[in-house]
């Protein structure tokens, strides 16, 4: 290629334009490869024209075609005008847009169409937005007006008010010059705005635009002319736009002669002119000078010109600030010249004060005390030493200056001494603040007790040091404590020691050693010890060893040890025998274990306490044999006391066991209606909580009435069998039944207490109560709602039932299921009922499509409602339409299988199945891209309007036409459209809807209103912005579009079934729902009734989706 690139351009310099054209061609360069192949045939002809006697490059066309493919115009203008082709060279810059070389050379030429170039070239600028240079033809032509207006359509107001100024301003209206200050201005150019202002004599807007541009200069120069008042104001805003721009110099000046003393300081600050700034400082009151002299001085300081800055420190009365400079770099007797001469003595001290903290800071601290001492802060001093443990030098400032702390201080710093684990230097000052004590005190915390024994016997005596070994062993413990005790002569408090702390044996040792009369002592502790431990025999050879027999007898009472308790008492105590039985006795009668209690009352030969223990127990059977068997005596006694307690004597049933008594006695003696009547009328749950002692009595009335009484037998078993249910002895009630033949009442009681099985073995054996045992379980089951339990007993009416009151419809159909399509529908609808009444109309159409419907009159109405309601949802459900076109289509299936149906009903619902599948296939057709089948089925949809809100209907008809790009149809829907929402918004107006579009078509206009909107409320003014600015194109047809009758050859609406003409009728297409042409025809194979689709409609979907939209038959294109 770069080969081929350099070969050309030899070529061209060389003029050969043939070997160039056949190089840019390779090059793939069409353009210059076909100028030159004109440039070769021109040659060519040139040649030919000359019999070949001349070259074909020497022609004038050629060298200036040449010429323009080198970029040389003027070498190529030159050519053509020296050959008398101006017209050519004109052209060449045409071409180009070179129109003012073109101009050029027609007035050169004096061309005769040079007024007609010019107002080409003239409109061309004007096409092309070039302003300016239209604006500079007409400024040559001396149309200085157009020029003007020119240059401001083209944002160049510079070059108008230049025109202005050329001319001059008198020659031009106030208008313009007004709009040209304007346009300036709203360019930007405020100088220039000025200056044209200012030119024109309008001085406050001159004024206001060099302001708004910041030429200060001309505003100021300005004022002094026209406005003197302002010149002030205007030196201030030139100072302040310097300073913003950092000419802070400049802005000194400005501010000075604006009279704003603070701003030209602060601007002589900021750059550093210092003598300058104090010099103006000079001119304010002291108190406004202040922070200036501050200033300045800092910046002498910072210079170390420290007299200067102790100058202006003092002028601007901080004497202080000059100390502090001072002693900053050690000038300590320029310090404190200057704080003896302009400090008060609190001043000075603050200011020495600060200072030292500043030296302490430094570790300066004989320094810091020099100054702190200077102005007699004596603590401070001796803080500082403190804080930095410089406990020495503390001392000695409070032994001089503080001598009445000096014992605290000593005990203070002891303590923080103490802190830091220095315990020789903490003991130091303890002992200098005469408190040996602590000093012990604090060795024996941290476990130095020889040092505190030391301390102790040195500064307490002996005493004192005994008291500190005492504490030392008791933290040894054990044996090396009591050993230390006995090194130091304390051997009772080591023996006591000893035992306090568990070491026995080394008490023992000192004891048998040093104190045997302390033996029984050191065994009674060491028991009770091993007794604390759990090691009781142990524990007992100790007591035996103390003397104390009865303490080991106690500890085996105490552990339940029986046979412990009594050996011991027998070989040591024999008269603790006794004791230990009645304690023996007393934990029975605990436990309630009567005979166990009676059995140790009778070894320790005390029966009156076995009949106590009876008595107390309201035992009075026991308690009356007992007395019998060994004191008679008693017996009448006992007697006396039972019958007291009677009703009639003591005024009450007493308690359970008296009750029993008395009914026993009463049954020994015979009197056994009265026994009966005991046990019937006060043995009740109010008297005791013990259901067993309670059923025992009643069974012994039963019992009694059975063997002696057989005339109550039926009256006492009905009573007892009541209370023994009130009590939930099912089992022992049903048998008293079961005992007096009351089989029915025993089957009662079982189901009562769920006992299935049982009741069903009384009706095996008793057959006429089969049939009463299983309705008694089915009531059970659907009261306790165990319809699970129904189902599998096949009690299937019921189960479902329940079922529904459960509200487990997935079992209500699976059970439906199994009893057949009439049941399923049954249940489906009141499925279906119970989601609609929710709100919930997609659900109650998946549960009618899914588990089918019932075709009865009385459902119809839900139906109505489930497709009313899904069909004019504001959003698309796609799920939904499919659930609604599934119902719709078993429950058509199902009334044209009923011959008793409804026929109006049935075509009800036809028109309703035929809505929600073009419903389906519009949605369906539209994801897949389908625009021109969309809007078919929308268009066709709008024949069920009524069945379809009006207003949804339309737009969505629009909506799709729009998007398929028939416009003509879209305008008229949306526009429909629009008219229905205002007469919805305001039905009470008496809007008339223009019907005159549909009147032809088959799409309804007599219809009621909807009550509210089935669309979004935003999209509303899309749609009508949409229709206005289409209603403004004249290219669109604002009418529907039509096509032609095959029977009477008339135009009627494309849409529509019925030519309005003849009335012939076409078949509807189950694709699009538009008529179907004649001859393409395809009737739909497996479908009955049978149904027809346009076949190249049905080709398309079916071979594409496989299946027949209507039935969902599987299917094959058809030809």
């Amino acid at each position: 290629e770069a080969l081929w690139q350099q070969l050309s351009s030899l070529a061209l310099k060389d003029s050969k334009p043939a070997i160039a054209e056949r190089c840019y061609a390779a090059l793939g360069d069409i353009a210059k490869s076909r100028f030159l192949h004109k440039i070769n045939k021109i040659s060519e002809a040139h040649a030919k024209a000359n019999d070949y006697q001349t070259q074909g490059l020497d022609n004038y066309l050629v060298r200036a075609k040449l010429e323009m493919l080198n970029k040389q115009y003027k070498a190529a203008e030159a050519i053509l005008v020296e050959n008398g082709r101006a017209d050519e060279a004109i052209e060449m810059y045409k071409e180009m847009h070179r129109w003012d070389e073109a101009v050029g050379v027609a007035e050169m030429a004096n061309h005769s169409d040079l007024e007609n170039l010019k107002r080409h070239h003239y409109q061309w600028l004007m096409e092309t937005g070039q302003e300016e240079q239209a604006g500079m033809v007409k400024e040559k032509e001396g149309d200085h007006m157009g020029a003007i207006s020119l240059y401001l359509k083209g944002g160049l107001p510079g070059k108008a008010a230049a025109v202005v100024a050329k001319v001059g301003a008198i020659t031009f209206d106030r208008g313009i010059l007004d709009s040209i200050g304007a346009a300036l201005t709203k360019a930007g150019m405020y100088e220039r705005a000025g200056e044209f202002f200012e030119k024109l004599q309008k001085f406050n807007e001159a004024r206001d635009a060099y302001r708004r541009g910041n030429a200060y200069r001309r505003a100021v120069d300005l004022a002094r002319r026209e406005f003197p008042g302002e010149v002030v104001r205007l030196e201030e805003e030139w100072g302040d736009w310097l300073v913003h721009q950092r000419q802070l110099d400049a802005a000194v000046n400005h501010f000075v002669e604006a009279g704003q003393s603070i701003k030209a300081i602060e601007a002589a600050l900021e750059c550093r002119q210092w003598q300058k700034a104090a010099a103006i400082v000079e001119a304010l009151d002291s108190s406004s000078a202040g922070p200036f002299y501050k200033r300045i001085a800092r910046h002498y300081e910072n210079a170390r010109a420290y007299e200067e800055a102790e100058r202006y420190y003092v002028r601007a009365r901080l004497p202080g600030e000059a100390v502090e400079m001072y002693t900053r770099v050690d000038k300590w007797e320029q310090a404190h010249k200057v704080a003896v001469t302009h400090m008060t003595d609190k001043e000075a001290a603050v200011l020495y004060t600060k200072r030292a903290r500043e030296l302490e800071a430094q570790g300066k601290y004989k320094e810091a005390e020099k100054m702190y001492l200077t102005v007699k802060e004596h603590d401070l001093a001796i803080n500082m030493y403190k804080k930095n443990r410089k406990f020495d030098q503390m001392i000695r400032l409070v032994s001089t200056y503080r001598k009445d702390l000096l014992g605290e201080t000593h005990l203070h710093l002891a303590q923080q001494l103490e802190a830091d684990l220095d315990f020789k230097e903490a003991e130091k000052h303890f002992l200098e603040a005469k408190d040996w004590k602590s000093a012990v005190q604090m060795y024996r915390a941290n476990e130095m007790w020889d040092d505190a024994i030391r301390v102790a016997r040195t500064h307490g005596g002996a005493n004192a040091s005994k008291q500190v070994a005492y504490a030392w062993a008791v933290s040894l413990g054990g044996e090396a404590g009591a050993a230390l005790l006995s090194k130091f002569g304390l051997v009772e408090q080591a023996i006591d020691y000893a035992m306090e702390s568990g070491a026995f044996m080394h008490a023992f040792e000192l004891t048998r050693a040093s104190m045997k009369q302390k033996l029984p002592e050191v065994h009674l502790k060491y028991a009770m010890y091993l007794e604390d431990e759990g090691r009781f025999k142990e524990a007992e050879d100790e007591f035996i060893k103390a003397d104390k027999p009865k303490e080991s007898i106690d500890m085996y009472i105490h552990q339940q040890d029986w046979a412990s308790a009594m050996r011991v008492a027998e070989q040591y105590d024999p008269g603790s025998v006794g004791d230990v039985q009645m304690a023996q006795a007393r934990l029975y009668i605990e436990r309630k274990d009567y005979a166990n209690a009676e059995t140790q009352f009778l070894k320790a030969k005390r029966p009156e306490l076995a009949i106590k223990m009876y008595k107390e127990a309201r035992k009075w059977e026991d308690a009356i044999r007992m007395a019998e068997d060994y004191m008679p005596a008693k017996v009448q006694e006992i007697h006396m006391e039972l019958s007291a307690s009677m009703p009639g004597n003591a005024g009450g049933g007493g308690s359970v066991e008296s009750i029993v008594a008395r009914y026993k006695l009463l049954e020994k003696q015979g009197q056994y209606s009265q026994a009966i009547d005991i046990c019937l009328n006060e043995m009740s749950k109010e008297v005791t909580g013990d259901m067993d002692s309670l059923e025992k009595a009643w069974e012994d009335a039963v019992n009694m009435a059975m063997d002696h009484c057989r005339s109550r037998s039926t009256e006492v078993v009905s009573t007892v069998a009541t209370r023994l249910i009130d009590i939930g002895r099912y089992p022992q009630a049903a048998e008293m039944y079961v005992s007096i033949d009351a089989f029915r009442e025993a089957v009662d009681v079982y189901a009562q207490a769920n006992m299935w099985d049982k009741a069903r073995q009384i009706g095996q054996h008793q057959p006429q109560l089969s049939g009463y045992v299983e309705q008694q379980y089915t009531q059970h089951l659907t009261k306790t709602g165990q319809a699970d339990q129904l189902a599998t007993t096949g009690n299937t009416s019921a189960a479902l039932d329940l079922y529904v009151r459960q509200g487990e419809w997935d079992k209500v159909h699976q059970l439906a299921a199994e009893q057949g399509p009439e049941a399923m529908g049954k249940y489906a609808y009141m499925h279906a009922k119970v989601e609609a009444q929710r709100g919930s109309c997609k659900s109650a159409a998946a549960v009618l499509s899914k588990n089918g419907v019932l075709p009865k009159s009385e459902c119809f109405e839900l139906y109505k409602h489930v497709a009313r309601e899904l069909l004019s949802s504001e959003t698309h459900d796609h799920q939904a339409e499919l659930e609604l076109k599934g119902m719709l289509t078993k429950l058509v299936f199902a009334m044209s299988s009923t011959p008793e149906a409804d026929a109006a009903e049935f075509a009800d619902f036809r028109r309703l199945l035929e809505v929600a599948h073009f419903t389906v296939l519009k949605t369906k057709t539209k994801l897949k891209g389908w625009h021109d089948m969309s809007a078919k089925q929308a268009t066709a949809l709008l024949r069920y309007v009524g069945d379809l809100p009006a207003d949804k209907a339309f737009y969505e008809a629009g909506i799709a036409c729009k998007e398929a790009n028939s416009l003509n149809m879209a305008f008229v829907f949306l526009n429909r459209y629009l008219d229905l929402t205002e007469a919805m918004e305001d039905p009470e107006s008496g809007n008339i809807i223009e019907n005159s579009d549909f009147v032809d078509t088959d799409i309804p206009y007599d219809f009621v209103l909807p009550e509210k909107s089935s669309v979004p409320e935003d999209k509303h003014e899309e749609v009508r912005d949409w229709v206005l600015a289409l209603s403004m194109d004249q290219q669109v047809d604002q009418t529907l579009s039509m096509r032609t009758c095959s029977n009477c050859g008339a135009d009627t609406y494309e849409a529509a079934l019925r030519c309005h003409e003849c009335k012939t009728t076409s078949d509807l297409c189950i694709i699009t729902g538009y008529p179907i042409p004649t001859g393409e025809r395809l009737v739909v194979k497996g479908v009955d009734p049978p149904v027809f689709a346009r076949r190249e409609d049905w080709n398309r979907f079916v071979s594409d989706f496989g299946y027949d939209p209507w039935s969902g038959n599987t299917q094959s294109v058809g030809y």
